[in-house]
């Protein structure tokens, strides 16, 4: 029986098999005096567990680690070699053993100082659960993992039992937690340079510019303001749907380095003939009032119009394909010529509404969800684009 199956419970009481010994660096907080240490992730194994789910909920101090992102970090450690944590926070009860080391003091107030957690103190994981679970699926796999550091600040309450210091415990939990806000799905592609997508994406960008396309302009990293009208995960959604392949099968394509290069060229010059009969940097010059009201009014403004194009693109893709019998053919651009002429401003136009693209409710005028594919089955029509299966599916 290893260290981890030793680790055992009592009502409310975590304790390990051996006693823990640590170098940490003491500071103050608000709350008083926390620690910032290093643990292995065999030490986090070691004598480090989340409490049991057994426990009533309405008696837990903790909320369950959710598998799924369990299953994401194990995945995340064993998939990449580039890894980084933010810290765990660990609150101790007593007893434990706080020594100051002589002459290691620093002129910011802070000191180092010698721990020792003995075996039987109650510890508790109020954050960072999901990567203690984590870490342990992944030394299953990856077992030189072990000598792997992630960071830990330590807080020590005065009770025996962490279960007495519910309301401090609960408070910080809460204070972690508060108003927190994850990154936008933009924000995530933008700073991800992991994903080949990701860097595709940007890169579209960046070759679009070049061309003489204003697109970096259109595309928000995090959320619209004037002069845009895209996010950058729009972009990215736009791009598998032009490539007719799924987020999970795009990375796998764009790693060769032929279809990579390709589809950059394809989607960049895509982007260009749009610019050339859609007014999009026409909207990306306007002032707020004004932007607001004719990119509210324009159906290919919005993620499910960018979707559409995607998808008539992939048509034009597909007809390449067809009659050049080659994967990897240039689209013909002419058909889009007619794009400038359809009511693409007029949400009211019946030929949207009776297409099912709006639907007026109570007087107003919406866009229907997920209507890209039929949108695009209309624009098709008009155009007299054959389109693609993935289009008409």
């Amino acid at each position: 029986m290893n260290a981890v199956q030793q680790l055992s419970f009592s009502k409310h009481k975590i304790v390990a098999n051996d006693d823990l010994a640590l170098f940490a660096i003491k500071g103050t907080e608000g709350i008083g005096s926390t620690f910032l240490t290093k643990l292995s992730y065999q030490q986090c194994c070691d004598f480090l567990q989340i409490e049991s789910e057994e426990i009533e909920e309405l008696e837990r101090l903790q909320r369950s680690a959710d598998s799924s992102r369990v299953n994401g970090i194990r995945d995340y450690l064993v998939n990449r070699d580039n890894t980084v944590f933010p810290s765990l926070c660990l609150i101790v009860g007593a007893p434990a053993d706080i020594k100051e080391i002589d002459g290691m003091a620093s002129t910011n107030g802070t000191s180092l100082v010698n721990i020792n957690i003995p075996k039987n103190s109650d510890r508790l994981l109020i954050d960072g659960q999901g990567r203690r679970k984590g870490i342990e699926l992944a030394l299953a796999i990856k077992s030189h993992l072990s000598g792997h550091h992630i960071d830990v600040k330590i807080v020590f309450v005065p009770t025996e039992l962490i279960k007495e210091s519910e309301k401090l415990v609960k408070q910080i939990f809460t204070d972690y937690h508060y108003a927190l806000k994850k990154p936008t799905p933009s924000q995530s592609i933008y700073f991800d340079s992991e994903q080949i997508i990701n860097n595709f994406a940007k890169e579209l960008i960046k070759i679009t510019d070049a061309r003489g396309v204003p697109f970096s302009a259109a595309v928000a990293t995090q959320r619209l303001k004037c002069g845009q009208i895209f996010t950058l995960t729009n972009v990215v959604d736009f791009i598998c749907i032009f490539m007719g392949v799924t987020k999970t099968e795009v990375n796998k394509i764009l790693s060769n380095s032929e279809k990579y290069d390709f589809y950059l060229l394809q989607l960049s010059r895509y982007i260009e003939i749009l610019y050339q009969h859609l007014p999009f940097e026409k909207f990306q010059n306007m002032q707020q009032k004004e932007w607001k009201r004719h990119t509210s009014e324009h159906v290919a403004c919005c993620a499910i119009g960018l979707k559409a194009l995607g998808y008539i693109g992939n048509s034009l893709l597909e007809d390449a394909a067809f009659t050049t019998d080659t994967q990897l053919a240039e689209f013909n651009e002419d058909a889009l010529k007619g794009l400038s002429k359809l009511p693409l401003d007029e949400r009211k136009n019946p030929l949207w509404l009776r297409s099912e693209i709006y639907q007026s409710i109570e007087g107003k005028i919406k866009i229907i969800k997920s209507s890209e594919r039929r949108l695009a089955r209309v624009i098709c029509s008009e155009l007299r684009i054959q389109p693609s299966k993935t289009t008409i599916r």
